[in-house]
């Protein structure tokens, strides 16, 4: 009866493990598309809430221009993904969510330094990530796209470097 009951188990766990297959990246290509996809899902987010929890009209204009233009990157990665065989990333990374959380949480006397300096880091580091796809990529399509993701990115930097003086 043993047997039956640990077979029984070994089955369930073999037959939930091959019908809940999480699709890992194939290449380094579509991995950083698939990250790109799920920061710009964290910058859309992130932005919403500067936009909420700022009274400072620099920071809500550099804000407003980061929804929109990750919004528009986000439909283009889509639209890459889907003609490349991509799966695209419905929400951001667990590290994206967490910080949401940390960025909400941050005093209102805090918060629009911080916001600003977050976004230069990360930018900072985006544009690296994106030129580093773009320079030694594989996928044509996807280092084309990288290319202009860093550009955006260089702009929102250079942007946010203004706001900060500004905060």
């Amino acid at each position: 009866m043993k047997h039956l009951v640990l077979i029984s188990v070994l089955l369930t766990v073999i037959s939930a493990s091959t019908t809940t297959t999480v699709a890992a990246p194939r290449t380094p290509d579509t991995q950083w598309l698939q990250t790109s996809m799920a920061n710009d899902r964290f910058e859309i987010m992130a932005g919403k809430l500067a936009a909420r929890r700022s009274s400072n009209g620099h920071l809500s204009a550099l804000a407003g221009r980061i929804i929109s233009d990750h919004t528009k990157s986000l439909k283009a990665a889509m639209a890459l993904a889907r003609r490349t065989g991509v799966e695209v990333p419905r929400t951001p990374t667990p590290m994206m969510q967490w910080h949401i959380h940390i960025l909400d949480s941050i005093p209102a006397s805090r918060f629009e330094r911080e916001y600003v300096t977050f976004q230069i880091r990360a930018h900072q580091e985006n544009i690296v990530l994106a030129g580093s796809e773009a320079q030694f990529g594989t996928n044509r399509a996807i280092r084309k796209f990288a290319d202009a993701e860093a550009t955006m990115l260089s702009k929102h930097l250079r942007l946010a470097r203004q706001t900060l003086q500004g905060t």
